[in-house]
């Protein structure tokens, strides 16, 4: 018997005796009953979610390229940090996409392929834990505070795989068990909370700490911008909360027929889709403080991060001098830059026409140092042989008394 229908809905198929009166309960009924829909194979609870991981995958594609276009665009100022967000940015975009091949094959063929299953249930479980390791490290300025995390970055690599294997086993664990019992909370859902217990608190730490630091740094702009990580995610938090709340008691009644007939249209929703949206706005908030733009430098490390502020102010009144020729951190006879910071002269950096000023150069340098330092220059040599240390002390020594006598 065929039976045809045009209204969405929750349909039930009830059979029983033509004549109740003469059924004993002696003998069984057995039937096999087949549903189709015109729109495909798919459950109607899940079809919502070929559009909706469909436009998601269209979304990650945009911002993928986006990223990308931008990276390559500066790619000689990229920091550390933006090379982790492209991986991870790639990462999502194929994730998204794999979810809505799993679904519309699903909807084509009334095939419930394990293989795709497994595989979506895997990527999305590396996509959480790759986002709870960038997350991580940008909250501990990595690229930006801190030119390296040394050992640390290894043990946040062992928390992201530890993440990642309890990760897959929980979304596995999903798909097989259909009891829960204690054996499935101690084995598949305690490994990860713990985890991602570990992952939360050592981030709001290393948040903490990386603003505690830019505060004392005053580095205003690279302050401003961990600001604003901390407000997303703050929002991001209170989202999550809000999801929770109106989740139970939108579940509470979950057992009631009627409350069946009236959500089963929004439910995958509820399971899905709202914690996706918040992933995208938490995700694509973050990518966009962090993204490579022409002024990447000022988020990079170009402010020096020591805390000795007579260091920073001594540096700056030599770079930042109007006298020409003085440069930083420099050999004056190879050329190249030294690992301390001295002060060294840039002989041909006073003409383009390097014949002009070849002969009068070190005479222009001995008479600034003569004017400016009470120092007697006699040896175009000693120039050379101490390297600018010596003149360097003197110089920090004469920078040091103009201030004790400015004050």
């Amino acid at each position: 018997m065929l039976t045809y229908h045009n209204i969405i809905g929750l349909y039930s198929v009830i059979i029983k005796p033509a004549n109740e009166k003469d059924y004993d309960g002696s003998f069984d009924i057995i039937s096999n009953v087949e549903w189709h829909s015109s729109t495909g194979e798919l459950p109607g609870g899940d079809y919502p979610k070929i559009k909706f991981y469909g436009i998601l995958a269209i979304i990650y594609i945009v911002i993928c390229t986006l990223w990308i276009i931008n990276a390559y665009i500066y790619r000689q100022d990229i920091l550390p940090i933006q090379h982790y967000i492209t991986g991870i940015t790639v990462f999502v975009t194929i994730e998204m996409i794999m979810h809505y091949i799993y679904y519309n094959h699903y909807n084509n063929t009334n095939n419930n392929s394990l293989i795709l299953m497994i595989l979506a249930g895997s990527l999305n479980a590396g996509r959480n834990s790759l986002t709870f390791f960038i997350l991580l490290i940008v909250c501990m300025g990595y690229g930006v505070v801190k030119q390296s995390l040394g050992s640390t970055m290894k043990k946040v690599q062992l928390l992201t795989l530890v993440h990642f294997i309890f990760g897959v086993l929980y979304a596995i664990g999903l798909m097989v068990v259909s009891e829960i019992t204690e054996f499935v909370v101690l084995f598949f859902v305690f490994p990860l909370s713990a985890a991602m217990t570990i992952f939360y608190v050592w981030t709001l730490a290393a948040l903490t700490n990386s603003i505690r630091k830019l505060e004392q740094r005053q580095q205003e702009a690279k302050l401003n911008m961990f600001l604003n990580l901390r407000r997303i995610l703050i929002i991001c938090v209170i989202l999550i909360f809000v999801f929770f709340v109106a989740s139970s008691f939108n579940f509470m009644g979950n057992q009631d027929i009627q409350w069946i007939v009236d959500h089963w249209s929004s439910r995958w929703f509820w399971l899905d889709g709202f914690l996706n949206l918040i992933y995208l706005f938490g995700y694509s908030s973050i990518i966009f403080l962090w993204r490579p733009t022409a002024n990447n430098q000022r988020y990079g490390l170009d402010q020096l991060p020591s805390d000795d502020v007579d260091e920073i102010d001594l540096d700056e009144h030599f770079v930042n001098q109007p006298s020409e020729g003085v440069i930083q951190k420099e050999d004056p006879l190879s050329k190249k830059p030294v690992d301390d910071i001295t002060v060294g002269f840039d002989f041909g950096s006073g003409s383009e026409n390097e014949d002009e000023i070849g002969p009068e150069s070190n005479e222009d340098v001995y008479k600034w140092a003569e004017e400016n330092i009470d120092v007697k220059v006699e040896d175009n040599s000693d120039i050379y042989k101490n390297d600018d240390f010596e003149l360097y002390d003197d110089l920090e020594n004469q920078i040091n008394n103009d201030d004790e006598n400015l004050i």
